[in-house]
């Protein structure tokens, strides 16, 4: 199971939609500034570092390796750091634990939606807190502003663009590993 599926979602917001009905950002209506400061709370995660699978999908989870899929003239241009579940780095918070956005699917070729034709796009903290007797977590970010430093890869001027960018990656990230 997907780690980032098991997150808490709201689910009276979400519905699910088939990848192929997903819009891009210039054709469906994007989050505002002030939504992108309310986003919705996916609570929290604890890791349980006895478990080796849930451990592996953890380490896939912050792994940065992965090659890019799709060669967008934009995305390429940018190189965007992204880890073993579909997800992409977007930056650090003010302590420097590394955020990740990502969609997540409910079934194959299916996401979330938060509105018609919108993929849901969350924002997850990855905090190890090991070294102090703690867990690995991964952590909801409920606003963009929480975001202390964009990644330098990630195209915008202003925490709309950079989300727009960061959707539309995600977006066709997902349709091109189905293929669809």
């Amino acid at each position: 199971m997907q780690l980032t599926a098991r997150i808490r979602a709201p689910l009276q917001h979400l519905h699910v939609e088939r990848i192929s009905k997903i819009k891009k950002s210039h054709e469906v209506a994007m989050p505002t500034d002030v939504e992108l400061q309310t986003l919705h709370d996916t609570g929290k995660l604890r890791i349980d570092a006895s478990d080796s699978a849930e451990l592996d999908e953890f380490h896939a989870f912050i792994r940065e390796d992965m090659p890019a899929y799709t060669f967008g003239q934009t995305t390429a241009a940018s190189m965007p750091k992204f880890n073993g579940c579909g997800g992409m780095l977007v930056g650090t918070d003010n302590e420097g634990n590394k955020i990740w956005a990502c969609v997540v699917e409910k079934l194959y070729a299916h996401l979330f939606c938060d509105v018609p034709h919108r993929a849901w796009v969350i924002f997850v903290k990855v905090v190890d807190k090991r070294n102090t007797g703690g867990n690995l977590e991964l952590q909801g970010v409920s606003a963009v502003d929480n975001i202390a430093s964009w990644d330098a890869n990630i195209i915008g001027g202003n925490s709309r663009e950079r989300y727009n960018f960061v959707y539309d990656f995600l977006v066709a990230e997902t349709s091109f590993s189905y293929d669809i």
